[in-house]
């Protein structure tokens, strides 16, 4: 034996390999490596995280003033300008600190796609995820114009 070859198998180095009964047939290549895929091990955790991290609020009332420039601001819009928009989205619910809130303060920025004078309503569609995200006139706290 040098150079530490064995022998052990050469009784069956030549047969074929043995085939699996047809009731449980050979698995796939395809399916073999979803078998070591990740998997969540408690289920709803990333949505539960994700709940308690955002910051919840009431929805700020704005004054007079501030509501009047606002609206003259929207006025000036047209579509395809580009804008970067706060506004609240409302969203009932626990606050994560045991307590109640309306909802969220959320900011995009984007492309104007479409205005809706009836509807109180515009929609932009958002950087690079270029997602469509409706906000309604009301709901608007801040807009600014992307230069």
């Amino acid at each position: 034996m040098a150079y530490g070859i064995s022998h052990k198998y050469d009784d069956i180095i030549g047969y074929s390999r043995p085939e699996p009964s047809t009731s449980h047939p050979r698995m796939g290549n395809d399916n073999r490596a979803k078998i070591f895929s990740p998997f969540a091990a408690l289920r709803g955790y990333e949505d539960t995280v994700e709940a308690v991290r955002r910051v919840r609020t009431n929805k700020q009332i704005l004054s007079d003033e501030v509501q009047q420039e606002l609206n003259e601001r929207i006025m000036k819009l047209k579509k395809h300008d580009m804008v970067t928009v706060t506004y609240f989205r409302k969203d009932v619910g626990s606050d994560g600190s045991g307590g109640m809130a309306d909802g969220e303060y959320l900011t995009c920025s984007g492309e104007i796609i479409k205005l809706e004078a009836f509807k109180q309503e515009m929609v932009v569609r958002g950087g690079e995820s270029h997602m469509d995200i409706t906000v309604e006139f009301d709901d608007i706290f801040s807009i600014n114009d992307v230069t």
